[in-house]
């Protein structure tokens, strides 16, 4: 039985739908706002907030994590990073990018 399961499959196969995430991950990141239907919007909702949790976390793997899951380096560059400006690429320095006063929040437009 299918009690409380909440997977979508958007009539999907299996990486169609994993590309598909990563498409609307990437874009909702590089535009911070988008218009989708809401089965979509449910769908990808997860994996976005921990994108954005992954750069609050900062640091190097953080990072890499990011870059692993978006299709864009722009998009990785937009995320709210803290405690992440790379000198070189295996040290980080404790400077942040985004000042504290900046909103890091990404707004979701749903259609119906």
């Amino acid at each position: 039985m299918r009690h409380q399961r909440l997977d979508y499959k958007l009539g999907r196969e299996t990486n169609h739908r994993r590309q598909l995430l990563r498409n609307l991950v990437t874009s909702l990141i590089k535009a911070e706002r988008m218009m989708t239907t809401v089965q979509k919007a449910r769908f990808f909702r997860p994996h976005a907030e921990r994108l954005i949790t992954l750069g609050k976390r900062g640091g190097l793997h953080a990072r890499r994590q990011a870059a692993a899951f978006l299709l864009d380096p722009a998009a990785v560059k937009k995320l709210p990073w803290r405690n992440c400006v790379m000198s070189s690429p295996f040290r980080v320095t404790g400077a942040c990018m985004k000042s504290a006063s900046e909103p890091s929040s990404l707004a979701l437009g749903v259609s119906r």
